[in-house]
């Protein structure tokens, strides 16, 4: 994955649990990935070499932005949302 992904379970996930979650994380990414190549495969036999390009390529785009909106909504449940003035701290100060 990246920085900004480690940093951020770094910071959300307790230590004790840390590793535990680091390995469901790189696990899910391998099964991912093995259903992506199994998916991909399949879906160019049934298709053409084009089809399957731009079919992969806007899931991409879209897996994001699914994510991106399902961890706002969970970021926000365990921070306790924005505060009052909308800064995003409770206190309303940065």
């Amino acid at each position: 994955m990246d920085v900004a992904t480690n940093t951020m379970l770094q910071r959300l996930v307790p230590a004790g649990m840390l590793g535990r979650v680091f390995g469901n994380l790189y696990g899910a990414v391998g099964v991912a990935a093995a259903l992506s190549y199994t998916a991909g495969g399949f879906l160019l036999d049934a298709t053409s070499a084009p089809v399957t390009l731009l079919i992969a390529g806007g899931g991409g785009p879209l897996t994001t932005t699914l994510v991106a909106w399902a961890l706002r909504g969970a970021l926000r449940k365990r921070t306790g949302g924005p505060g009052p003035d909308g800064t995003g701290t409770r206190s309303g100060t940065r």
